[in-house]
C-alpha cells in the first residue's frame, strides 16, 4: 500500500495523506535498521545520542524521506534538532562512517583499520567479510 500511495500521490493528495506516508516509509527504514543491526527499540534510548550507527541512521532518513531534523532527533532519541544537523554535517565533512567520536574507542579503532588495511573495513554488525 505504501509503494501504492507513494507512486500515486497527485495534487489531489493533501498534507496529512504525504506525512502519514512519510513517516510509514520512515518508520519501516527504522525498524529494517534495527532488525539488522540487532538492536531494540529500547537501545534507541539507552545508546549514546552521538551513536555512529544512529548517526548513519538518521542520515539515511534525511536522504530518503521528507521527516524533518526534529522529528528525527525525537524518533532517534538524539536530543535536539540542532544537535542533530551538528552530527550530520560533521559526518558529511568527515566522509561518512569514519566520524570520530569521543564516545565510541571502537571508531578509532575502526579509522586505524581503514587508514592501514581498508580491506579489513567491517560492518560491526556483521561477520568479517573475505
Amino acid at each position: 500500500m505504501l509503494a501504492q500511495m507513494s507512486e500515486r500521490m497527485g495534487a489531489e493528495h493533501y498534507g496529512e495523506e504525504r506525512a502519514e506516508t512519510a513517516e510509514t516509509l520512515a518508520e519501516l527504514i527504522i525498524a529494517e535498521e534495527l532488525k539488522r543491526g540487532r538492536w531494540q527499540e529500547a537501545d534507541l534510548n539507552t545508546r549514546p545520542k552521538g551513536d555512529s550507527v544512529k548517526v548513519a541512521l538518521a542520515a539515511r532518513l534525511r536522504a530518503e524521506t521528507t521527516m524533518t531534523v526534529g522529528w528525527i532527533a525525537e524518533r532517534l532519541a538524539m536530543g535536539t534538532r540542532g544537535y542533530l544537523n551538528h552530527l550530520l554535517y560533521r559526518r558529511r565533512k568527515l566522509g561518512g562512517e569514519l566520524a570520530i567520536s569521543r564516545t565510541e574507542p571502537f571508531t578509532l579503532w575502526r579509522l586505524y583499520l581503514t587508514l592501514l588495511t581498508p580491506s579489513l573495513l567491517f560492518d560491526p554488525f556483521t561477520v568479517l567479510r573475505p
